[in-house]
């Protein structure tokens, strides 16, 4: 680089000529150059932050989304095989029932053996599907069928939370005397008879799939006409005949009940497509 005014070759980095002494204006090109290439830089910087950031959370939204994908899947699956499990273990029982009111062998366990002399001189044999407890899964009910649309009731199942089949009733309290039916508001009505006692008590099915009973009712002849009202037999207490008929008119049957035949298992199969 040499000096405007002597053009005398100036020192490097140098102010002003050794010679004339002529102030030397410094470059403002390579400062300037410098500042743009490092804002470049700086920009670069943060843009491939930015986008590294924003691949992170694409990464997260999909590894969540997987894992949301996975649960449900699992939720579905799960509630297949339960569905699946519920359906073998009711077509076991119903199948049992069939095996028995046509004269074959039978899983004694299963079966109440009232229903084996029930079946002769009843009009047929069958099932009922009730879910009274509203969470689903519908209750089972081994039946006796009649012309008339009428029925009883010889075993009854639920499925707990383990997946097990549960009895509702004990099967030696059915049959003989003593008559099971479905009522309205998902109830129970067993009705009971003697040679001068007649009963009428009243279930309804608790969340954890257990019968609980709300309501007796009795009316003995022994010695005059004797009404009771109660929650059960321990605790009852006298009423009279009028309020007695009021309070069995408030229980009344569900006559909306379908009963299927034993050997049809379609309602059973699609019980869980409606």
């Amino acid at each position: 680089m040499r000096c405007k005014i002597c053009q005398r070759e100036l020192e490097k980095n140098t102010g002003e000529c050794g010679y004339c002494g002529t102030q030397v204006k410094k470059s403002r090109i390579i400062p300037l150059l410098l500042g743009i290439v490092i804002a470049v830089i700086v920009i670069l910087i943060v843009l491939v932050s930015l986008l590294w950031l924003k691949i992170g959370n694409l990464n997260k939204d999909s590894h969540q989304n997987e894992v949301v994908t996975t649960e449900k899947t699992e939720v579905h699956i799960d509630e297949e095989e339960k569905q699946k499990n519920i359906i073998r273990e009711y077509m076991y029982r119903i199948k049992t029932y069939s095996l028995a009111a046509e004269g074959y062998e039978f899983d004694e366990e299963l079966l109440n053996y009232e229903f084996v002399r029930a079946v002769n001189y009843s009009d047929g044999v069958g099932y009922i599907l009730k879910d009274l407890n509203e969470n689903g899964v519908p209750e089972l009910f081994i039946v006796t069928t009649y012309e008339d649309g009428g029925y009883c009731i010889y075993d009854t199942y639920t499925i707990n939370e383990q997946g097990i089949p549960e009895r509702l009733f004990d099967t030696y309290s059915m049959g003989y005397r003593i008559n099971y039916v479905i009522g309205k508001n998902n109830t129970v009505i067993v009705e009971g008879s003697g040679g001068t006692s007649h009963s009428i008590e009243l279930y309804e099915m608790r969340e954890d799939c257990k019968m609980q009973q709300f309501l007796y009712l009795g009316h003995e002849t022994l010695e005059g006409d004797i009404y009771y009202k109660g929650t059960t037999y321990e605790n009852r207490e006298l009423c009279d005949s009028t309020e007695w008929d009021n309070i069995i008119k408030n229980y009344p049957e569900d006559d909306a009940i379908v009963c299927y035949a034993i050997n049809d298992l379609t309602a059973l199969e699609t019980w869980f497509e409606e």
